[in-house]
């Protein structure tokens, strides 16, 4: 699943659309997703080095992403030995095209077999839709282009450190340039996304 854009409106004002980060899991294993240019890539895997195995980048294909530091290892519990974690690879969309990444779950003495892999491609697009934001009397006004961009839906969250992005039950209308969304302005912060 692809994150587009990202805006932060509180009552008093709001800010420009930003790329946020993309995080991606297991349940991404074997897709394609769409990213844009200059968006960060997190790529998470749950493992446990005191098994003996641990994830590393098997293979790439392609020149439009690329690996932009170290694999980190956090465990679940830190306090807990032997317990297991997440190991994260972080990526960043350079430029447009496609990039395939190959992990592989595997121990140091036995690299031709893994027991777990994971793949995904990643497709990088010029640049995502832009959140247009403006405030009339009590209304928020959010609009985006049109063309090439039916596919979006517009989300929202009240807190953007959870998970708990919904989407708007909000009429969108179209002036025939832009997709067009009126909210009643509420008595804090809020943030929006537009999400294929």
């Amino acid at each position: 699943m692809a994150l587009w854009a990202l805006g932060l409106v509180a009552v008093s004002g709001f800010a420009p659309a930003v790329i946020a980060d993309l995080t991606l899991g297991e349940a991404d294993n074997g897709t394609t997703v769409a990213v844009a240019r200059g968006q960060n890539i997190f790529v998470n895997l749950p493992g446990n080095p005191s098994t003996g195995f641990s994830w590393s980048l098997s293979s790439t294909n392609g020149e439009a992403v690329v690996v932009v530091g170290d694999a980190v290892f956090t465990a679940d519990n830190p306090e807990l030995s032997g317990g297991g974690g997440v190991y994260q690879f972080p990526l960043r969309a350079v430029k447009i095209g496609r990039t395939t990444f190959d992990f592989s779950y595997r121990q140091a003495w036995n690299p031709q077999n893994p027991s777990k892999t994971f793949a995904v491609t990643l497709s990088v697009t010029n640049g995502a839709p832009r959140l247009t934001f403006a405030q009339k009397a009590n209304r928020l006004w959010l609009s985006w282009p049109v063309a090439g961009n039916a596919d979006f839906g517009l989300e929202g969250t009240a807190d953007i450190s959870g998970h708990q992005w919904l989407a708007l039950n909000v009429l969108v209308a179209s002036d025939g340039t832009n997709y067009i969304a009126s909210l009643p302005l509420s008595g804090g912060s809020l943030f929006f996304r537009l999400r294929r």
